[in-house]
């Protein structure tokens, strides 16, 4: 004669007549979906992944802002040399070539002009590529927040659900063998 067990809702669980009493509790427990220990590990290790990317994230920006300010740096220097060799080299083929010294001393002016604008031009791109690094930097950094308020919020919501898990359950035999649970659905 097999035995069954109806579950809230109206769903009927049925087993051979061999079947214990614990083999029918535990596959009515799994069936419930009230055995979680494995999900709740999985959450764990995902929250601790999930600080472990926020700190390589933190450190992948700091070596990011480092890098296009040491490369700003180096860039400036080598543009503030070169220009000043240029100026120098300039003013020697002034000094042998009296004959072109109002057309080189225009062609100085307007060369130094020019390099200005291009240097101005340069330095303004490299802080608004740094400014852009920083504020991804900025970004990543809240979006690593978010993403960790977020997984907080699943640890909350799965102890809520452990908690009431938890509450009182009574599983009763009916009068034709089969079992039904009863939950107690108070905060105990």
């Amino acid at each position: 004669m097999a035995r069954y067990a109806e579950l809230p809702g109206g769903k009927r669980l049925s087993f051979d007549d061999k079947a214990t009493d614990r083999e029918i509790q535990r596959a009515v427990r799994r069936e419930l979906g009230l055995e979680q220990g494995d999900l709740i590990e999985a959450v764990e290790a995902m929250t601790q992944s999930v600080a472990s990317l926020g700190k390589r994230i933190d450190s992948a920006n700091k070596d990011m802002v480092d890098g296009v300010t040491t490369a700003i740096k180096q860039l400036t220097t080598s543009q503030d040399q070169a220009t000043k060799d240029l100026a120098k080299d300039l003013v020697k083929a002034m000094d042998h070539h009296s004959q072109l010294a109002g057309v080189l001393g225009q062609a100085v002016t307007a060369l130094n002009s020019m390099i200005e604008r291009v240097s101005d031009q340069s330095k303004a791109e490299l802080e608004r590529t740094q400014s852009t690094a920083e504020d991804a930097a900025k970004t990543n950094e809240a979006a690593a927040k978010r993403m960790e308020n977020s997984v907080n919020v699943f640890i909350h919501a799965l102890q809520k659900y452990e908690d009431i898990r938890r509450s009182p359950k009574k599983v009763r035999r009916l009068a034709d063998g089969s079992f039904s649970i009863d939950v107690d659905r108070r905060q105990s």
